[in-house]
């Protein structure tokens, strides 16, 4: 299930590492590296999102939403700006301890987020549309010429050299958690 608050805080801490403001496509590769990790590392999503390869590489498709469209949440951490870019609406972030307003980012999570922005944040967003395109960084990618192909976990963990029982039983886990995820929120 797609958790839009800790993709808006996933979001927001981006930002807020590369000083407040960004081109959007740039959060969105970005994001979707870290989501890559996250899941190559824990075998599990992070925020839920769905994966799909776009032309400028792959994105999370319920982010690109938000950054289109907004919701009242998003609203609250994140502005659109000209040209394209995005910036942090929240300012009143301790920078002794930003974790304090972050508080939906676990540890794992700010490891894998911060290791993601170390490698890849000095790209600007052209040069990382195109990195993000190769098989070396994200082999799952497939060109969609002009339109959107999903990425299914598998496709992410097997093109990524998981071994065949282990992604079986990541995906497992996944589903059942999805499963878990559904039956409480019938029961509310």
């Amino acid at each position: 299930m797609f958790n839009i608050e800790l993709t808006t805080q996933f979001a927001a801490y981006i930002l807020y590492k590369r000083g407040g403001l960004m081109h959007y496509q740039k959060l969105m590769k970005l994001m979707y590296l870290t989501e890559q990790q996250y899941l190559l590392k824990y075998g599990e999503y992070l925020t839920g999102d769905k994966f799909v390869s776009m032309n400028n590489g792959p994105v999370l498709s319920g982010t690109y939403s938000l950054l289109k469209d907004g919701a009242e949440i998003w609203d609250h951490w994140i502005k659109g700006e000209e040209d394209w870019q995005v910036s942090l609406k929240v300012k009143d972030i301790d920078p002794n301890d930003p974790l304090e307003t972050f508080d939906l980012l676990s540890p794992a999570i700010i490891k894998v987020i911060d290791s993601v922005y170390e490698k890849y944040g000095h790209f600007n967003h052209w040069d990382l549309c195109d990195l993000i395109r190769t098989p070396e960084v994200c082999p799952e990618w497939k060109n969609p010429h002009g339109s959107a192909l999903p990425i299914q976990y598998e496709d992410i963990l097997r093109s990524n050299g998981v071994d065949p029982e282990r992604t079986k039983a990541i995906i497992a886990r996944i589903k059942e958690l999805e499963s878990l995820q559904s039956s409480s929120e019938t029961m509310e």
